[in-house]
């Protein structure tokens, strides 16, 4: 699966590209400010909130901290890089990759949607969650400015 099969579907390149940003990135990444524009406006993790981080730890071997960060990183990091694998051996073959069609994406954006809704609606059952929602969100503070 040379650079000749690559050529043809140049967005696989991409996975590796995650992996090797994930594995030079300095840990230093797993600290610092939200960056999630649906976090920034509601107050709440999206469905990827903390993958960026999980990503960064796992490709540092350090999976405690990759399920710390969020629980799916590292399903989520091996099916990416499982599909990526099938995709590569498929092109190689003279067929094309799968993309969206594919059973196991759908399912895997279901498992993350679901985790999302589990998550939002565990966080809104805390007692002040709306208080923190917010003073978390800048949506709430642009809403509340004279």
């Amino acid at each position: 699966a040379g650079p000749r099969v690559l050529a043809r579907q140049p967005l696989l390149l991409l996975i590796p590209a995650i992996l090797f940003a994930a594995a030079a990135t300095t840990t230093a990444l797993t600290t610092g400010p939200t960056v999630c524009p649906y976090r920034l406006l509601t107050g709440l993790p999206c469905a990827g909130c903390g993958l960026t981080r999980g990503f960064v730890a796992l490709a540092h071997f350090d999976l405690h901290a990759a399920l710390h960060f969020h629980p799916l990183t590292p399903i989520v990091m091996g099916a990416m890089v499982l599909w990526w694998a099938v995709a590569v051996s498929r092109l190689a073959h003279g067929a094309e990759p799968l993309w969206i069609r594919s059973r196991y994406v759908i399912l895997a954006m279901l498992l993350t949607v679901s985790f999302w809704l589990a998550r939002d609606i565990s966080e809104l059952r805390r007692p002040g969650a709306l208080d923190r929602m917010a003073s978390a969100s800048v949506l709430a503070r642009w809403c509340a400015a004279p």
